[in-house]
């Protein structure tokens, strides 16, 4: 289980995407990004309350995940995304058998988190796209709580993070959320780098790179933030 887990986060990028032979306009993609997510400006903008405002929240175990609403509206890409939080959910579980919490009375996962993880689990392989689109997400919205009328599911949403909290803080392994940003469009994912790059200036060297069409992931203070497409021009 650990391995499928590691393999489907480590497949991503999952597809191609066709980049412009030509220089990117980093101000232009920037400027974009900032029009389709009603941004007069980046200047005195702080990236974190950008990203807590515009992107979709869907707190799992100890990852805070994020994700840009355009994605819950591409029946590809949301199916891309059930596969990712399915294997976080794994990747959790195995994680709860090698450092389980301290009051624990036996290595392994508890019976009462193994239910809750079951019906995680089960709630996001029923996920429609059509459902999902149909909801219209908005930035800043929780998902769990707007896709989940059932009081069951929220409630496991809620064990599972605070039982990750607690055995984390028993062995100090771990972050105490760990924020991955998904942005599965590759030309709006090269949107919001520039935009990071506009919003802080004195980074502009780092995110406005000449390498920058072939980038995948990057950082921002610790927040990871990934696409699901790789360059097509990439070897």
């Amino acid at each position: 289980m650990f391995k499928l887990a590691l393999a489907a986060l480590l497949a991503l990028p999952s597809s191609l995407a066709a980049l412009p032979q030509t220089a990117l306009d980093y101000e232009k993609l920037a400027q974009t990004w900032m029009e389709k997510n009603d941004l007069a400006s980046a200047e005195g903008v702080e990236i974190e309350a950008v990203i807590d405002e515009r992107f979709v929240h869907f707190p799992l175990g100890l990852f805070d995940l994020r994700v840009a609403p355009s994605a819950l509206s591409d029946g590809e890409w949301t199916e891309e995304l059930t596969s990712v939080f399915q294997a976080l959910i794994d990747l959790q579980a195995e994680w709860i058998e090698w450092v389980p919490a301290p009051e624990a009375k036996r290595p392994g996962v508890p019976k009462e988190l193994k239910s809750d993880l079951k019906t995680l689990s089960g709630w996001i392989a029923k996920w429609d796209p059509q459902e999902l689109a149909a909801s219209r997400p908005q930035g800043g919205s929780n998902r769990v709580e707007a896709l989940a009328p059932k009081e069951k599911i929220q409630s496991a949403a809620l064990s599972f993070a605070s039982y990750m909290r607690t055995a984390d803080e028993a062995q100090k392994a771990l972050p105490p959320s760990a924020k991955l940003i998904f942005i599965p469009d590759r030309g709006e994912f090269l949107e919001f780098v520039c935009f990071a790059g506009a919003a802080e200036p004195h980074l502009q060297p780092v995110y406005w790179a000449r390498d920058l069409a072939h980038w995948t992931n990057f950082d921002y203070e610790g927040l990871r933030t990934l696409t699901f497409e790789f360059d097509a021009q990439d070897p």
